[in-house]
């Protein structure tokens, strides 16, 4: 809208046009903000706790029908 009122012709109005101009820099500024805020953000990490894999892998268990005569 800024460029629109800006324009040389019959719809220039150059107090309009300042106008949008701030909102719009505005407007930047603050997502601007927004996106500086979220990327400090702690990310990467879904769920609460924190996994320990020093023991390893979890030990695989057998079926819990193994040994049973299932008829």
């Amino acid at each position: 809208m800024s460029r629109c009122y800006g324009r040389a012709g019959p719809a220039q109005d150059p107090r309009l046009a300042a106008h949008y101009d701030a909102r719009w820099r505005r407007g930047v500024q603050r997502l601007r903000r927004q996106a500086g805020i979220q990327r400090r953000a702690r990310t990467g990490r879904f769920g609460g706790a924190i996994l320990d894999r020093a023991e390893g892998p979890p030990r695989p268990k057998l079926p819990w029908n193994y040994g049973q005569q299932v008829r």
